[in-house]
């Protein structure tokens, strides 16, 4: 609609107009879903609300207090572990941001050679993301100087992943030094 001093007025579906001369905020266009290293603090802070959830389910499903979710920003914050994401947005900035998936990963150097080690992973329709981005992020470990892929899981996410080529290498135990763990009363 224009106005006497030849301004254009938008109308937003809201019914509320727009002044031609306001700037009018613009988001990145929503892509299909890709792979994201959030690589810098502002990525991490961005797309943490979105992680975060993804992150906690894993936490209380499979873990026994080695870690909860925010540790897991603090040591991606600190350069210690990488935070990847499948998302829609691979700036984090449009609202209508979809994340699928979000695994934290960390390098673990042996002697002899590197691996990388899932420490968390969560999310959505995970069969068809990994169908489609496995090869990739196999790429991605292989450039950066891993020679396997490791994860310390259940038994029912050994089975999720053992389509994607992992198998049983040890047997992981833990004796804790805080509960009579001997079987004494």
């Amino acid at each position: 609609m224009l106005r006497e001093d030849n301004v254009v007025n938008i109308v937003r579906p809201d019914g509320l107009a727009i002044d031609a001369h306001e700037p009018v905020q613009q988001y990145p266009a929503l892509t299909a879903f890709e792979p994201v290293q959030l690589a810098t603090p502002q990525l991490l802070h961005t797309f943490w609300p979105h992680v975060e959830p993804l992150f906690t389910e894993c936490v209380n499903r499979a873990l026994h207090g080695e870690f909860e979710a925010s540790d897991l920003l603090d040591r991606a914050l600190s350069g210690q572990i990488s935070i990847m994401v499948i998302a829609n947005d691979r700036t984090g900035t449009n609202p209508n941001l979809e994340v699928k998936l979000a695994a934290a990963l960390e390098a673990i150097i042996y002697p002899k050679y590197a691996n990388i080690n899932i420490l968390a992973f969560g999310g959505r329709d995970v069969r068809n993301m990994a169908d489609k981005f496995w090869v990739m992020f196999k790429g991605w470990c292989l450039m950066n100087g891993a020679r396997s892929i490791e994860a310390s899981v259940n038994p029912y996410m050994e089975r999720l992943l053992r389509p994607l080529g992992f198998k049983v290498m040890y047997r992981n135990v833990r004796c804790s030094l805080t509960e009579n763990s001997n079987g004494d009363s």
